[in-house]
């Protein structure tokens, strides 16, 4: 069956695969659509007409939506996260990364960290990788060791977990909300570059959202609780850059 079209003042009706689709001209994601048929660019139509369709196919159809109802597992949600992801798919902004982030956080066991986490995020500025995960900071010794017991050395791409050190206790009970205590502080860089200056680096850290451990009430601590975290890239207090032979040794030169 060949794909018909009918563009009018107030809307868009489209019919795709034997399937009528009307679309109205008050929404962005119309004139997209019409951009498309000008075009002739039926791939293209058809992709912005069922988003939930790439959404569904991009993530093994653990996450997908339906009537702009975002479901995990055939779970209806309804949080900052999944009104982000709508509010991506209609303005033809790229959501792969909050998809993913969305089904890393469902793994979390903590309901307060699954709901409190990127409303925190949105607030401090700390962005989502490719692969779904935070992009924050935390504050090292020169030598690139940890401030706590001075004898984890961080590498870049090796991760650091708690329960490695030898007083770490893996099921440590802590206060939700509380921005100090157990595990590792993780934040923005301002956060981190303020932490035991002068005597400091900055180590940026990617951490799944699935082991954030604690979220702080109020955001103007600028940190959150991880079990672990991954080093991706070391700078100094200003935001430079460490050299290259700084990571290679792991040495103050």
């Amino acid at each position: 069956m060949k794909n018909a079209y009918l563009i009018t003042n107030n809307s868009v009706t489209l019919t795709l695969n034997g399937i009528t689709n009307v679309l109205f001209r008050s929404d962005k994601l119309t004139e997209q659509v019409i951009d498309a048929l000008r075009l002739n660019d039926w791939n293209r139509v058809e992709t912005l007409v069922n988003k939930p369709k790439a959404i569904k196919s991009y993530y093994n159809g653990f996450i997908k939506v339906v009537n702009g109802i975002v479901y995990y597992k055939n779970k209806k949600l309804d949080n900052d996260v999944t009104k982000k992801i709508l509010l991506f798919m209609e303005q033809d902004l790229p959501y792969q990364s909050l998809v993913k982030f969305l089904a890393r956080l469902m793994k979390n066991p903590d309901k307060r960290c699954r709901e409190a986490l990127y409303r925190f995020m949105e607030l401090e500025n700390i962005p989502i990788n490719d692969d779904g995960m935070v992009v924050a900071y935390k504050s090292l010794r020169k030598t690139l060791k940890d401030w706590y017991s001075d004898t984890v050395q961080h590498k870049i791409g090796q991760t650091v977990y708690w329960g490695q050190r030898k007083k770490e206790r893996k099921n440590t009970h802590i206060e939700y909300g509380n921005p100090c205590g157990t595990f590792f502080h993780i934040g923005t860089f301002e956060y981190a570059k303020g932490f035991n200056a002068p005597d400091n680096v900055v180590c940026l850290c990617e951490v799944d959202p699935a082991c954030v451990k604690s979220v702080p009430d109020e955001s103007s601590c600028g940190k959150i609780r991880v079990t672990k975290y991954r080093p991706i890239a070391f700078y100094d207090t200003n935001g430079n850059a460490l050299p290259q032979n700084y990571y290679k040794t792991n040495k103050v030169n």
